[in-house]
């Protein structure tokens, strides 16, 4: 049976299609954190897995999303997991009704990607010249006018 491990609040909780895997308790439910286009994240009901190719992923009625906080990825019980770093969201389908969110699989493995580090804004950094220098500079442009 396919699952994902998420983690939450210090802790992993593995979700397959069924809900929660084992006798742990989670505190989240059967639901994964999805990041937004504004930037923040919100939960949606986990269900399941959904084998895509390439023809189904350009479709404009496909609403991809990125689920994040994915630690591992099994293909069934027995199978060595796939792990993923923090940096790392799983590509994923939303459907209205019901509404939630499959995982998009292609190959038996989920399609990954990393999260872009926001760019650093430069602007305002290293502004401060001394005055004396300032004054020398504005002296020399002055006689040379």
């Amino acid at each position: 049976m396919k699952s994902i491990r998420i983690r939450f609040n210090y802790n992993t909780v593995q979700l397959s299609e069924q809900g929660v895997v084992g006798s742990s308790k989670s505190v989240c439910g059967a639901q994964v954190q999805v990041l937004l286009k504004s930037g923040k994240k919100e939960w949606f009901d986990f269900l399941g897995f959904e084998e895509v190719g390439t023809h189904s992923l350009e479709e404009s009625t496909t609403q991809l999303v990125k689920v994040a906080n994915v630690s591992a990825y099994y293909a069934d019980d027995f199978s060595k997991p796939v792990f993923f770093d923090d940096d790392v969201y799983l590509v994923g389908v939303y459907q209205h009704r019901p509404s939630g969110v499959y995982v998009a699989i292609r190959d038996n493995k989920p399609i990954s990607f990393h999260i872009p580090k926001p760019t650093k804004i430069t602007r305002n950094e290293n502004n401060v010249v001394s005055l004396q220098g300032w004054k020398k500079n504005k002296e020399t442009q002055s006689l040379l006018a």
